[in-house]
């Protein structure tokens, strides 16, 4: 009767090491290396909060030195002639 060899753990994190399961783990490690470049567009109409969503997204102020312009408001008085 011989012995069976118990079955050796392979560590998912060890390098080179390939399993469709890890391979998330593989991709989100390449990109953290390299580096991620995309390209985000967000539109909308002025004072909705595009810049401090992608702010919040990232973490960061992305643009730091752009004053902010006050809000001013007009009133104009416009006579409606009666017909």
């Amino acid at each position: 009767m011989s012995k069976q060899q118990p079955a050796q753990f392979i560590n998912p994190e060890t390098p080179g090491y390939v399993e469709f399961a890890n391979l998330p783990n593989q991709v989100y490690q390449k990109s953290v290396k390299k580096g991620l470049e995309f390209t985000l567009m967000v539109v909308g109409e002025s004072g909705l909060g595009k810049s401090t969503l992608i702010n919040s997204l990232f973490l960061t102020d992305l643009y730091p030195e752009r004053v902010i312009p006050a809000v001013c408001f007009h009133n104009f008085n416009i006579p409606v002639p009666e017909n």
